[in-house]
């Protein structure tokens, strides 16, 4: 396996209680989820660099709700290990 598929487990965990709640709510991005895509996206999908379009940057500070078919999208492209790309740092299996 590349990597764990469980550290991304919580904003996965948390998609389909965003979904039942109403769209303006509130609900942020768990810290750890932030910190993920901090250390392992960022470079290629952040304001200064979104490749496809995507900048997870912009995402990471604004309400999950608000952007809920985003990181569906972004939970998916990890849970099938098409993100991170290989030729990019991948997280380690215990971390």
């Amino acid at each position: 396996m590349r990597f764990a598929a469980r550290l991304f487990v919580p904003l996965v965990s948390l998609l389909p209680v965003v979904a039942a709640a109403p769209l303006a709510a509130e609900t942020e991005l768990p810290k750890s989820a932030v910190a993920f895509v901090t250390d392992y996206c960022f470079d290629c999908h952040s304001e200064s660099h979104a490749e496809a379009h995507v900048d997870l940057e912009r995402l990471a500070t604004s309400s999950l709700a608000e952007h809920f078919k985003q990181w569906q999208r972004v939970a998916s492209m990890i849970e099938q290990q098409r993100m991170p790309p290989m030729d990019a740092a991948q997280p380690e299996a215990g971390q």
